[in-house]
Formats: C-alpha cells, sequence, structure tokens
C-alpha cells in the first residue's frame, strides 16, 4: 500500500488496533527497493514497535540470524519465515542445526502444483 503520508496514517491505525484487543500485530517489512519511494517507512518493525502495546510479529526477508537479532533487540517478539519456510520445510531443523537452507524458486509461487511447494530437499 502506498499513501502520501503513510507514517502519520499508520501511526493512527496502529494506535487505534491497540483498542481492538488483538492477539497480535504482523507486520512485513518491504521487499523491494525504496529508492523510489523517500516517503515509505524503511524499517516498519523498528517505526511501529514503540506504537503497539501487544505482541508483534514481524516478517520479510528475514535470517534465522537477523531474526534472533529482532527479537533480541526488542523489535519484535516474532519472527515469520515465508519464502525460507516453503523452501525449508525442515525449517526449525535447520535453524537448530545451523544447517544450509534451500534456495527458494519464487517462480514457481502460487502457480499451482505440487513443483515448489512439496520437492525440496530435506536435510
Amino acid at each position: 500500500m502506498d499513501d502520501t503520508d503513510p507514517s502519520a496514517l499508520y501511526s493512527y491505525v496502529v494506535n487505534k488496533l491497540n483498542d481492538c484487543n488483538l492477539a497480535y500485530l504482523h507486520l512485513v517489512e518491504p521487499m523491494m527497493p525504496l529508492d523510489t519511494f523517500p516517503h515509505m517507512i524503511k524499517e516498519v518493525t523498528k517505526f511501529f514497535r514503540p506504537l503497539w502495546k501487544g505482541p508483534l510479529i514481524t516478517a520479510g526477508n528475514y535470517t534465522p540470524e537477523t531474526g534472533e537479532k529482532a527479537v533480541e533487540q526488542g523489535i519484535a517478539d516474532m519472527v515469520a519465515f515465508g519464502r525460507l519456510y516453503i523452501s525449508n520445510p525442515d525449517l526449525p531443523e535447520r535453524i537448530a542445526l545451523k544447517a544450509s537452507m534451500n534456495e527458494p524458486d519464487t517462480t514457481t509461487f502460487y502457480a499451482g502444483g505440487e513443483k515448489g511447494y512439496t520437492d525440496y530437499p530435506n536435510l
């Protein structure tokens, strides 16, 4: 989503969501270069963390290492892995073992069929 003043708009929204007794707020970091969108929030989770009163989940190009750092620094309470989980169905085990990761094939995402969903190799 784009807006001329996303900081003000979404700060208002997040503050209002605090009144809704939600289980958590899930934010996604920008996954495209924002060079042509200088008004956009560059670090979404870090920006909204002070505003949100409940548990906060972040996602968007995190690695196990950067995700752990985000939690340790209090930027988020949890980290979600989308593409990394699709390409590594044994992701928790890989993280625990500090094993290498399969690279996701984004050309197969949401294409219908097993390719790219059930054919990634396990450890």
